[in-house]
């Protein structure tokens, strides 16, 4: 009867191991900059990108004022900004 116990436990561990490795929780951009210790800020940035940009590509955030709007950015308090 002590092995059917054992035999329990294991199926819920290799379960709940399958549900990790194929269901990975997905965190918000907006936490993961909080949790890589940067904080969330807004910066004006091109119609065309939403927010958390990928400000390293060229143009991203430099449109003209017209034609920009208010997105969240990620400021990782190193003089960078990364989307």
């Amino acid at each position: 009867m002590k092995w059917l116990v054992w035999l329990i436990v294991a199926l819920v561990i290799v379960v709940a191991l399958l549900v990790y490795l194929f269901y990975p929780m997905k965190i918000s951009a907006e936490q993961a900059c909080i949790n890589s210790g940067g904080t969330v800020m807004t910066q004006l940035c091109c119609n065309s990108v939403s927010d958390f940009p990928n400000t390293c590509l060229i143009g991203a955030c430099g449109c003209s004022s017209d034609n920009s709007h208010e997105v969240k950015v990620c400021d990782c308090r190193e003089g960078k900004m990364l989307g």
